[in-house]
């Protein structure tokens, strides 16, 4: 079963330099990106073959804390997710992933990359 991930990052630049000495502060909360990107494509000892960073062609499901189940997921379908970095979704987000399914992992706020492990070791 093929997972895709989309994570929102708020504060990220998308152009410009990249301080690599500052992923934390001075370059927009970089390092939550970069913590959810890892938990999404690497397992000990290697990397994931079924885990991509695009969104096509797949049933995509948003976490919200007021959503389905994980487990109400299909095991057939291609999956994809999208979360917030470590800031809520602003309402111009909120506008634009309205139509899309809503899955749960719980009513506590979690890290973005925790929620990636989680759902990588459910669809496990």
């Amino acid at each position: 079963m093929q997972r895709r991930f989309a994570i929102i990052g708020h504060l990220a630049p998308s152009s410009g330099k990249l301080n690599l000495n500052d992923l934390a502060g001075g370059s927009g909360r970089m390092d939550v990106l970069v913590r959810a990107v890892n938990a999404a494509l690497f397992v000990s000892h290697g990397i994931r073959r079924d885990t991509d960073i695009t969104l096509d062609g797949i049933s995509i499901h948003v976490l919200d804390a007021e959503g389905d189940a994980l487990e109400t997921l299909e095991d057939n379908e291609n999956l994809g997710f999208i979360l917030s970095d470590h800031l809520p979704f602003s309402e111009t987000d909120n506008q634009q992933i309205v139509d899309f399914g809503k899955i749960s992992l719980g009513e506590k706020w979690l890290q973005g990359h925790a929620c990636i492990t989680i759902i990588q070791h459910a669809l496990d």
